[in-house]
């Protein structure tokens, strides 16, 4: 099989979706991967549809594969979008048995590198830098976006609410007396041991 040069591409600004950005995500991969997906305007994403078609097309020909084309890419009929799926592996093992770790650039809006300690989450919008690989297997060919480089244009940003802070916004109505939990320093003493009732 002939050597392959990967194109690179610059996609429009999107939405990002279930981003892990500044973390690698190991729930899939033990060794992590970065990836989000990135929800395009139908007409946005017709240059990056087209090159990928275009991609796989010559990847075909030039190394005589035949296979069914699948292209891992959700439309939302009535958003009127598509959603790409990028992804980059936190580390690959090389023959040798070392290991290989690779690093995602994140910039701003004007090109700056961003802190690793950020937090990106859903409803960002930015922009995404992919390389397209060409694939075939298991009679399926395709072309998956590895992830290189992320530009955050409109930041959303969030800290994860503790399991005792309430999840819904204040209102009129009901309270409690607003006790302190039988649980809380001053009150250690006063807990009462009820390891012998029924959990339900």
């Amino acid at each position: 099989m002939s050597k392959y040069n990967f194109t690179k591409y610059t996609t429009p600004k999107g939405l990002f979706v279930y981003p892990h950005l500044t973390k690698p995500d190991t729930k899939f991969n033990p060794l992590g991967e970065y990836s989000v997906k990135l929800s395009l305007p139908r007409e946005d994403a017709k240059e990056l549809v087209a090159l990928m078609k275009a991609e796989l097309k010559t990847y075909k020909e030039n190394n005589s594969i035949k296979g069914t084309d699948k292209f891992n890419i959700a439309k939302d009929e009535e958003a009127g979008t598509l959603t790409f799926k990028t992804k980059l592996p936190a580390i690959i093992p090389l023959k040798d048995g070392t290991q290989w770790e690779q690093k995602l650039a994140i910039y701003d809006a004007k090109g700056n590198l961003m802190p690793k300690d950020i937090s990106i989450w859903s409803g960002t919008q930015g922009k995404l830098q992919v390389e397209l690989r060409p694939y075939s297997m298991a009679g399926n060919t395709g072309v998956s976006l590895r992830l290189k480089a992320v530009q955050v244009i409109e930041l959303v940003e969030g800290e994860s609410k503790s399991e005792n802070e309430s999840p819904f916004e204040e209102e009129e109505g009901y309270t409690t007396d607003n006790e302190p939990s039988p649980f809380s320093e001053e009150n250690e003493t006063k807990a009462e041991d009820t390891s012998d009732e029924e959990d339900f």
